[in-house]
């Protein structure tokens, strides 16, 4: 391992062009692309992201931009697709990275 700090990161919007304007629901978005989930997971994954905690996305010129449930799956699949790997993966350097050098983790919005 080179003897430098790491720093990893994603951005809030990461999901967001995986998850527009389908007209589908969350659930429905993540039985497509995490079709290996059995039924019981999705719906603990959609525990965690309550509907209630997204509000819809406008254009300045007042036009919905993301609906309710397009955001909800933006954030289900930034997770999943970003924020996890990148996590995982700075666990996995820090426990071989040299003495001294850090594992950085961010969220640029």
């Amino acid at each position: 391992m080179a003897d430098v700090a790491l720093i990893l990161g994603w951005t809030a919007q990461d999901g967001v062009p995986f998850a527009t304007s389908n007209n589908i629901t969350a659930q429905e978005f993540i039985r497509h692309y995490l079709p290996a989930l059995e039924p019981p997971t999705v719906d603990k994954v959609l525990e965690l992201y309550p509907a209630s905690d997204f509000q819809p996305g406008y254009r300045p010129n007042g036009t919905l931009s993301l609906s309710v449930e397009d955001y909800r799956a933006a954030q289900i699949m930034r997770d999943v697709a970003f924020t996890c790997s990148a996590v995982n993966f700075a666990q996995g350097v820090s426990k071989i990275q040299s003495p001294g050098n850090q594992v950085y983790l961010y969220e640029f919005n």
